[in-house]
């Protein structure tokens, strides 16, 4: 009997990495204590997490800080729009970037919010353990 199982070309199987985005906008009292969360925890230093910042073209001073803190944690991807393009858009944007990765999770986070130790990788550790998490 013939073996009618279709053979796909292998694709490599995803990676794991989370990749984290942050999306500011005069957020200067803020980004650097979220920055700081994600950058003590979460998978930041074996590279499971990925952090991306992309500051809105904000006027308060926020495009200093981050700049800042990328050169104090050269991993932290950047990007400083010349337009403030909008929540959606400028996450939209980001999350075209990130399917060009092979990077499995992507978490949208605020720039006003502190993760607890290790939040992130027990979400996708979920995520992974139950599919059907989160839907």
């Amino acid at each position: 009997m013939a073996d009618l199982t279709p053979h796909l070309p292998s694709t490599p199987a995803p990676s794991e990495r989370v990749i984290i985005h942050i999306l500011p906008y005069h957020s200067a009292a803020s980004i650097e204590r979220c920055v700081k969360t994600v950058v003590s925890h979460n998978g930041f230093s074996t590279g499971e997490v990925e952090l991306w910042i992309t500051d809105n073209n904000s006027i308060d001073g926020t495009a200093d800080i981050v700049q800042e803190l990328a050169q104090r944690w050269p991993q932290i991807t950047t990007q400083l729009n010349r337009d403030n393009t909008g929540f959606c858009a400028g996450h939209n944007d980001a999350i075209s970037r990130f399917l060009k990765t092979d990077a499995e999770y992507f978490l949208v986070l605020n720039p006003d919010i502190g993760l607890t130790p290790n939040v992130v990788l027990t979400l996708r550790d979920e995520l992974r353990r139950d599919c059907l998490a989160g839907s």
